[in-house]
């Protein structure tokens, strides 16, 4: 199924504006393109507590956290559809 038109056209459906490259090594992988400006992610549930100053603060970045590793696992998922 690799490179086959139905999976390149279930590719160019999938809304990322950082995609870069796809490939296969031994395992399934996506690399992103990033600009130097956006700050790199902490792992899936982690947060930084650097930012946070209060009860108030602590959720505004919890919740920005969450919402951010729901949009990562969401276009994840869409590569792993494309592919199974």
């Amino acid at each position: 199924m690799f490179l086959s038109p139905k999976f390149i056209e279930r590719l160019t459906n999938i809304r990322d504006s950082n995609f870069h490259e796809i490939g296969l090594n031994n395992n399934f992988y996506v690399i992103n393109k990033r600009s130097k400006s956006v700050i790199p992610d902490f792992p899936f549930g982690e947060i930084d507590y650097s930012k946070v100053k209060n009860y108030n603060s602590f959720k505004e970045v919890l919740i920005k956290k969450l919402m951010r590793d729901i949009q990562i696992l969401s276009i994840a998922l869409a590569y792993v559809d494309c592919v199974y």
